[in-house]
């Protein structure tokens, strides 16, 4: 998703609404088609792994700090980011500083950074201020106040063992996560694990785009591949039954019980059933050719907060790597 913006800037990509291809876009469920267009509003990729995510966590310990495994019950609990905060510090204080919420600014930049539906550019200038504040401003206050530790996110070794570890109760979850991160990662954590969804709602995080080169020689028979794969019911079954993932495909969403099947990893909870559920509720996707570089400054934001810097000076970093990069925007 970092790279989207810069590779869909490329003139490098068929236009699958023109011949031979003919797309019919009200094939394509109506959140995904922002992901999917170049600057001329074509469509020249079909989105086929919507990241529609919430958070994932470890029911054990759930249960120990605050009295229940019960999503919905944790739904209520936690109806708003502060009181996330708030009960981050008890857990603090009641592990001895042994565990918290998540593993790192990372993480729940994850989650709040997706749930801002704000553009980091309008009109050639930064919108950094509106776009970021709040969320650096939150995640400082989990910084400091220990509700989150400092672990980076994908950290070779350290950040797939606390999976195990039983260091941490919530991870971003999105749709790819449960089988190709969680299960990966705890073989053994069959029924310890839930899904809920986090204070302000569900969010997009990831996907893959699957685009036809313009000087491809084997252009139709790619969209023979594409189309099955991802604009057909047979295709979207084999989606759902090999891979784990939601299909693009718009009419299939007129079938309540299609992704209604129990994870056991999950202790029952039909996942691609709340996943599809909560597809029209993700916010706007905007993406733009600067979005891999500016993902990468805000990293450097977070670093720093990590580090001991405010969040106002965080976002002074970030605009001024971003405007090093990009001497344009204003």
């Amino acid at each position: 998703m970092d790279a989207r913006g810069k590779l869909i800037s490329m003139d490098l990509w068929a236009n699958l609404e023109a011949e031979p291809f003919n797309l019919d876009r009200e094939d394509i469920h109506d959140k995904l088609i922002p992901m999917c267009v170049n600057e001329k509003g074509q469509i020249i990729g079909i989105e086929t792994g919507p990241g529609l995510a919430g958070l994932a966590y470890r029911r054990d310990l759930a249960k120990e700090y605050f009295g229940t495994d019960d999503p919905k019950e944790l739904e209520k609990i936690f109806n708003s980011w502060n009181a996330f905060i708030l009960k981050g510090m008890e857990v603090n204080q009641k592990s001895k500083g042994k565990v918290f919420m998540m593993s790192g600014a990372e993480d729940i930049y994850t989650v709040l950074g997706n749930q801002n539906s704000a553009q980091l550019i309008k009109n050639g200038k930064l919108n950094i201020d509106d776009a970021l504040i709040e969320n650096f401003r939150i995640i400082k206050e989990m910084i400091d106040k220990k509700v989150i530790d400092r672990l980076e996110l994908q950290e070779p070794n350290c950040w797939q063992d606390s999976f195990e570890s039983g260091r941490y109760i919530f991870y971003p979850c999105a749709n790819w996560y449960p089988k190709y991160v969680i299960k990966a990662n705890d073989p053994k954590g069959k029924g310890r694990w839930g899904f809920m969804l986090p204070p302000g709602g569900p969010y997009n995080w990831g996907g893959s785009l699957f685009s036809i080169s313009k000087t491809s020689k084997n252009k139709e028979a790619a969209w023979t591949y594409i189309k099955w794969s991802f604009l057909t019911r047979e295709g979207a079954v084999s989606y759902r039954d090999n891979m784990g993932y939601l299909s693009p495909y718009k009419k299939i969403y007129e079938d309540p019980n299609f992704y209604d099947i129990k994870d056991d990893f999950f202790a029952g909870q039909a996942l691609m059933k709340i996943f599809s559920d909560i597809f029209d509720d993700i916010t706007q996707i905007y993406i733009s050719p600067y979005d891999q570089d500016i993902n990468q400054s805000i990293v450097m934001g977070l670093k720093g907060m990590e580090m001991g810097i405010s969040y106002e000076e965080a976002l002074d970093v970030v605009k001024q790597d971003i405007l090093r990069k990009f001497p344009e925007l204003k």
